[in-house]
């Protein structure tokens, strides 16, 4: 023991002595359960520390190869069709964003924007017919411009 142990032990033994009590002896049962709770945090908090940088550089590399692989993937008109006063777009390789998606008229005073079925990726927008250029937008950046022509003269 060393000697700071050893005085410490000495001032415990003092103390006691000066106030009439002996010390409480610890069990070795629960010395052990002590002993197997501190094994077990330790290892699990080591775990837990040699394992968060795996995870980073798996969530990175995941998002790294669905970006990769997402952009690959051709924007592009799939199907388009007027019903009533609607006209549909549905597009392929990548999600519409209905925020930034719209379609404006030849003198640029009308603008509309999309409802997206998001199920279907199709924007729908209000149409009268008339000449229009639509710009859909992907949520990744990328876009498309169509200009579609009514059946007016």
């Amino acid at each position: 023991m060393s000697d700071k142990i050893r005085n410490d032990q000495e001032t415990l033994d003092n103390i006691f002595k000066a106030i009439d009590k002996e010390p409480e002896k610890i069990t070795s049962k629960v010395l052990f359960k002590q002993r197997i709770i501190n094994l077990l945090s330790n290892r699990v908090f080591e775990i837990i520390i040699r394992t968060i940088p795996f995870l980073v550089l798996a969530v990175l590399l995941f998002h790294i190869f669905t970006t990769v692989s997402s952009k690959n993937a051709k924007f592009e008109v799939a199907s388009h069709h007027v019903e009533g006063n609607a006209l549909y777009i549905t597009v392929t390789g990548a999600k519409i964003d209905p925020d930034t998606s719209y379609m404006v008229s030849d003198d640029g005073l009308v603008t509309i924007r999309p409802d997206v079925d998001k199920k279907t990726n199709t924007a729908v927008f209000e149409f009268d017919g008339s000449q229009y250029n639509v710009y859909l937008c992907s949520k990744d950046g990328r876009e498309i411009q169509i200009l579609v022509s009514g059946n007016t003269p």
